[in-house]
């Protein structure tokens, strides 16, 4: 008989994280980021062969629990990976969009590399 590793993550403080929200917009943003956040991870789990029990259909759109079950050995380093590889995606993006849609001559020079 073999033992099966599961791996569980949890995104934590989720709730302080979208009671900050003052308008609806900003519910939906904060909600949306930590969905994209788990969707990610759970890709990255399926790309390593490995199975996402929880959530049982991974949706970014539809909304991510903050608690993510994964049947096999998904190594922390590799969530990590995955995790901050999206999060340096959104964070260039938002940066891009800030430097082309406010045009009122500030420059902000960061460490991010294209």
């Amino acid at each position: 008989m073999t033992n099966q590793i599961y791996t569980a993550i949890a995104f934590a403080p989720v709730q302080g994280f979208i009671e900050k929200s003052r308008k609806l917009r900003d519910l939906y943003g904060s909600s949306y980021l930590l969905s994209y956040l788990s969707w990610v991870i759970c890709n990255d789990a399926e790309s390593k062969r490995c199975e996402v029990i929880s959530p049982a259909s991974p949706n970014v759109t539809q909304g991510m629990p903050n608690q993510i079950i994964i049947k096999g050995d998904y190594k922390e380093k590799d969530a990590e990976a995955a995790f901050n590889t999206a999060w340096k995606c959104v964070t260039h993006a938002c940066q891009e969009w800030i430097e082309k849609e406010i045009n009122d001559g500030w420059e902000y020079k960061s460490g991010l590399t294209h």
